[in-house]
């Protein structure tokens, strides 16, 4: 679990909470992975850069990624579709400017 900022946390302002959403290579169901985040950090690049981190490793993981799996699969769910748009539906659940900044420097390969 990330710490967050101890402005943040100081201030004791509710978390938000967002859901990564992917389905796996050979899953059935969609899976689900939520993402928390406190508001007062995305006022800052590197509280943005960091929700976009935590995003995206939570997007990998729907989408199948696992320390169990070949390198090979793991760079084709790095490089999947389902990997980016978990990654966008997300930034746009967040709906911040500094936070769709930081994901459009991101490494999400079209």
């Amino acid at each position: 679990m990330p710490l967050h900022s101890a402005w943040a946390q100081a201030r004791n302002t509710q978390s938000e909470e967002i859901t990564a959403e992917g389905q796996g290579w050979g899953e059935d169901e969609i899976q689900r992975i939520p993402v928390t985040f406190y508001r007062a950090d995305l006022a800052t690049a590197p509280g943005a850069r960091d929700l976009v981190a935590r995003i995206d490793r939570a997007a990998l993981t729907v989408c199948g990624d696992s320390t169990a799996i070949g390198s090979e699969l793991r760079r084709a769910i790095e490089r999947s579709d389902c990997r980016r748009d978990a990654v966008m539906r997300a930034v746009r659940d967040v709906n911040d400017l500094n936070v769709d900044y930081a994901a459009s420097q991101y490494d999400l390969e079209e």
